[in-house]
């Protein structure tokens, strides 16, 4: 894995552990809302236009839905494993 891969996946385990620290106290919805609005104003905030700002943000909802396509593929039993993982 490269740096720049690794450096993601510890993000991505801090993103979790804030969503956890939510559990029980911020609904799911709100969540969600607070992390896109969050990241949306960072985009619109450093970008250098707002045409690569909406870029950016549509290439990442893009991956979200890609991402959700691997987790649901994933989680469908098949022959060998009859058992539903769930993700």
């Amino acid at each position: 894995m490269s740096k720049v891969a690794d450096n993601l996946a510890l993000y991505r385990r801090v993103l979790l552990a804030i969503t956890e620290l939510g559990d029980g106290t911020v609904d799911c919805q709100e969540q969600i809302i607070a992390g896109i609005s969050y990241y949306a104003h960072m985009a619109y905030g450093t970008a250098p236009s707002e045409e690569l700002a909406e870029k950016i943000i549509d290439a990442s909802l893009r991956l979200a839905r890609d991402m959700q396509a691997d987790d649901e593929a994933d989680a469908k039993p098949n022959k060998e494993n009859p058992t539903l993982k769930l993700v």
